[in-house]
């Protein structure tokens, strides 16, 4: 690999670790050349990189690529690399709709617990209904096992958006709380 695009990968490298584990990449950056007096928009939200910006940005409910977890009933298959991106961002989606209904725009996620402890727990109780577990309503496990019964699609599948908007849809249906 030439030294350019190790330096490449190197660096997409250390911005998804930052995402990973928490750290905002765009307030630590010092080599970042984009303009600070320019705002940026979330979700109808303009912000001047600050730490509201970055209060409102951990707050939404991401959920990515996972790998090594229990395998898809019927499968050898632990981890949606590589296939499961759409029905990431349709569980994303409805999650951050779920948040914004039951939270409100204005609600920010606090390391320690926030003001309200019944919001807190309502955020949690809606994290969970997305966990990468078959008793989990809304997770991958759960809408694939409605892909299998309703669209014969299997797990390994790549899933369009008409697709993984039926699955949502079924399974918010399904759904209990």
């Amino acid at each position: 690999m030439s030294d350019g695009a190790q330096e490449i990968k190197n660096r997409i490298l250390s911005v998804w670790n930052r995402i990973k584990f928490g750290q905002a990449a765009w307030l630590l950056d010092a080599g970042d050349t984009s303009s600070s007096s320019s705002p940026v928009t979330l979700l109808a939200r303009n912000y001047y990189m600050s730490e509201s910006f970055a209060r409102d940005f951990v707050s939404k409910l991401w959920l990515t690529y996972r790998r090594e977890f229990k395998e898809f009933r019927g499968t050898k298959i632990n981890s949606d690399c590589g296939w499961g991106c759409t029905i990431r961002s349709g569980q994303m989606l409805l999650g951050n709709a779920l948040l914004l209904l039951h939270l409100g725009r204005h609600w920010r996620w606090e390391r320690n617990g926030g003001e309200d402890p019944l919001k807190d727990l309502k955020h949690r109780n809606i994290i969970r209904l997305f966990a990468d577990q078959e008793e989990s309503p809304l997770s991958i496990h759960s809408l694939l096992a409605i892909a299998r019964i309703n669209l014969n699609r299997s797990p390994g599948e790549w899933f369009g958006p008409s697709s993984t908007s039926s699955l949502t849809q079924i399974g918010s249906f399904q759904c209990k709380h």
